[in-house]
């Protein structure tokens, strides 16, 4: 078997490079490609499930969307899973009670923030030690020199570490940036 197409190896396929062919050599590299490309695929869709891959390495939003944890791609049907909870304690999970149907009807939630729950942010403005202005020098359009007249418009904070005799410390800027209209 040949060894899988390169980058370089696909961008030499045009069309003069295969009327140059033989037609059982262009049927040879059609199933190469073909192979390939179904690599290609079969790598695209490993999983924790059916790879040695960790969980985490798991698409977050198609988690909803795979197969039962038993791998065969089916999922119970309301019968087999009514079956089951009527086997244990009259149709409620030993867990919390809950009736087994109950939870097959309850939404499935989307990985993330729920909307609706409480934002977590900031509580105190951050105080800075520095503060950098930075004024336009030149028109972005003629080139012009501008004047130090500009309107701030825009400020964020930077946070770096610098390396002291007493050790790290965490520094605070505050970035100002200001805008001015060119006059020509």
């Amino acid at each position: 078997m040949k060894a899988p197409f390169a980058p370089k190896d696909l961008n030499q396929i045009t069309p003069e490079s295969l009327e140059k062919l033989r037609k059982s050599e262009v049927i040879d590299l059609a199933l190469r490609l073909r192979d390939f490309g179904i690599d290609l695929y079969e790598r695209l869709n490993l999983d924790s499930k059916n790879s040695s891959k960790p969980p985490s390495s798991d698409n977050p939003y198609q988690k909803n969307n795979t197969a039962s944890d038993d791998g065969d791609g089916t999922e119970p049907s309301s019968a087999q899973v009514q079956d089951t909870a009527d086997e244990s304690d009259g149709g409620k999970t030993p867990e919390d009670g809950i009736d087994a149907a109950d939870i097959e009807d309850q939404p499935k939630r989307k990985p993330g923030r729920q909307p609706g729950s409480k934002g977590f942010w900031r509580t105190d403005k951050p105080k800075a030690q520095k503060t950098e202005h930075h004024y336009p020098k030149r028109c972005i359009i003629c080139l012009h020199e501008l004047e130090e007249a500009a309107l701030p418009y825009m400020g964020h904070y930077t946070y770096e570490l610098e390396r002291l005799s007493s050790g790290i410390e965490i520094i605070s800027t505050l970035h100002y940036y200001y805008a001015a209209v060119c006059a020509s």
